[in-house]
């Protein structure tokens, strides 16, 4: 098994920029990618905890800055009652489908992709998404995400109701019908069928892709098929090894990406029986490597990528 690819850095990312606007520059087009993104949709409230209000108005409290400050604070209230005031500062669309369609879209060089998302989309938040789309279909209204932010990391409230409408009859009836839905995919180069966790007929769906699309693409393998787990935590650990092996059926046809944070790493590694994987959050860059190598030839899908908040 092929070894880890070396650790992305900030400095990469910037030559990363400087080589997609020499490209634009040059008159080449990532434009003629396209992409098949879903299917999920969430709008975000990003959210201050109040730990000391002092004045009147948006600049009168100091925030809590840390994860541990606001688990201490309502450890603390355990017995009795607690009171803690939440600033919203920034309203943003939300879920892992419309975020990775609006990036692919963008690429932050205006020589975007030709991206094709179908999510719970039913708000106006998403306009500017579907301005920057090739087109947008919408399942249902989209669920509501509490992001309470702290300089360690955020706390993720999820109101997620809306998610169950989301099924694969109700793609194909928004996407014209199974043949409009295999041509689609016949040609994008990247389908992305994200937000598992969030999703509860994600696995279903991927069956349905993998039996009823994927066979009757002109060349699956030269598709990339990218899953976001979307924080697998909650999702029991049979669900888990159910949707891992799922995936490992589909990359025997379409090569499979899957995406992870350090967290959802480290989950998928405690599941698989993986020595050592649920180090703590201060591990370093090229731990993350070692994890990410060790995933790889567990799971064998054709590619892992790991990322934390110094690396990926």
């Amino acid at each position: 098994m092929a070894r880890a690819a070396r650790l992305l850095t900030e400095n990469d990312i910037m030559i990363a920029r400087r080589s997609l606007a020499g490209l634009h520059d040059r008159g080449d087009r990532a434009g003629d990618t396209e992409c098949f993104v879903g299917f999920d949709g969430f709008v975000d409230s990003i959210i201050d905890a109040v730990a000391i209000r002092h004045a009147p108005g948006p600049d009168g409290y100091e925030r809590m800055t840390s994860l541990r400050q606001f688990a201490d604070h309502t450890r603390a209230a355990a017995g009795r009652s607690a009171n803690i005031e939440l600033v919203v500062k920034d309203t943003r669309v939300g879920g892992a489908g419309p975020i990775l369609a609006g990036a692919l879209a963008k690429l932050n060089t205006g020589i975007g992709a030709s991206v094709h998302c179908v999510g719970a989309l039913d708000h106006p938040i998403f306009n500017n998404l579907r301005d920057a789309c090739a087109s947008c279909l919408s399942l249902c209204e989209p669920g509501a995400t509490d992001a309470i932010e702290f300089d360690d990391g955020k706390l993720m409230l999820g109101k997620a109701a809306p998610m169950d409408r989301i099924t694969w009859d109700a793609i194909i009836t928004a996407s014209g019908g199974i043949d409009a839905l295999v041509d689609r995919c016949n040609s994008a180069h990247i389908i992305a069928p994200c937000g598992w966790t969030m999703v509860p007929a994600m696995s279903d769906i991927w069956s349905h892709l993998a039996r009823d699309i994927l066979p009757r693409l002109e060349q699956p393998a030269d598709k990339v098929f990218f899953v976001d787990l979307s924080d697998p935590a909650k999702r029991p650990e049979h669900d888990l090894r159910k949707a891992i092996d799922l995936l490992k059926r589909i990359n025997e046809h379409t090569p499979v990406t899957m995406g992870l944070n350090l967290a959802e790493a480290q989950r998928i590694g405690d599941c698989m029986g993986i020595q050592g994987a649920g180090v703590s959050d201060t591990v370093d860059p090229e731990s993350i490597a070692s994890l990410a190598e060790s995933l790889h030839n567990a799971i064998d899908l054709n590619r892992i990528a790991v990322h934390h908040h110094r690396a990926a």
